[in-house]
């Protein structure tokens, strides 16, 4: 793989969210990813040979076309320096596109279990398999799994998505709103977009869908409420 990070050429600071990407000889495209906040990057590639890295934020000039070769088993560690360039912009409207987001994410999450099952990759955790284990919340589960966490993470903490943002976890979350866990070792798998570029372990935490939560609390409390009364509407008379 190319990892490494995307720096300003002038100052010497990080640039995150900048486009990571690199054509083989093929001119296949492998990519692109996002820098992380330290500028930090890591993108998995299918063989050794030489590519050619191309990096962009807005705001930067871009980089097209540097070269770099890769050996087999290799790790290639980049430096890429991004020179600041002004950019007039037109007006933006921004619309919300989350939930299409954690759709395709949850779509393909449905998507890995049988075969990552089936190639023993990671170790992930469905409904059906969080359902028969007595346990209220996340953290107990957590708990529960800490040998396998500690095997994942060396000595430090993997990082954590949930519902594909890296946050720090809601240890309260009850477990029957829990959709699926995946733990993976390392940097986590390329065939997934969520990476540790520490190595220390991924685990991805998937909500369940509101539909299948059924109706909220108040809700349910007015259906019992509406019950009730029919009853005695019909005992009266």
């Amino acid at each position: 793989m190319v990892v490494g990070r995307v720096v300003d050429k002038d100052s010497g600071s990080a640039i995150d969210g900048a486009a990571v990407a690199v054509v083989d000889s093929a001119g296949r495209v492998h990519g692109p990813v996002l820098t992380d906040q330290s500028g930090r990057f890591a993108l998995p590639l299918p063989a050794s040979g030489t590519y050619r890295v191309h990096a962009s934020r807005l705001g930067y000039d871009s980089i097209a076309g540097a070269k770099v070769d890769v050996g087999p088993t290799e790790s290639v560690v980049v430096e890429l320096q991004l020179t600041v360039k002004a950019v007039q912009l037109d007006s933006i409207v921004v619309v919300g596109r989350a939930h299409g987001l954690r759709e395709r994410d949850l779509h393909e999450y449905f998507e890995r279990i049988k075969p990552f099952r089936a190639a023993n990759i990671g170790r992930i955790y469905t409904r059906a398999d969080l359902a028969p284990m007595d346990l209220w919340t996340y953290a107990q589960f957590m708990k529960r799994e800490a040998p396998h966490i500690a095997a994942l993470g060396r000595h430090c903490s993997p990082a954590v998505f949930w519902d594909g943002s890296r946050v720090k976890p809601d240890d309260m979350m009850p477990i029957s709103e829990i959709e699926g866990i995946e733990f993976y070792r390392g940097s986590g798998p390329p065939q997934i977009r969520f990476h540790n570029l520490d190595g220390c372990g991924v685990v991805l935490v998937w909500s369940r869908p509101v539909s299948a939560l059924g109706p909220s609390s108040s809700n349910k409390l007015l259906l019992v409420t509406v019950a009730v009364l029919a009853a005695v509407v019909l005992i009266v008379r």
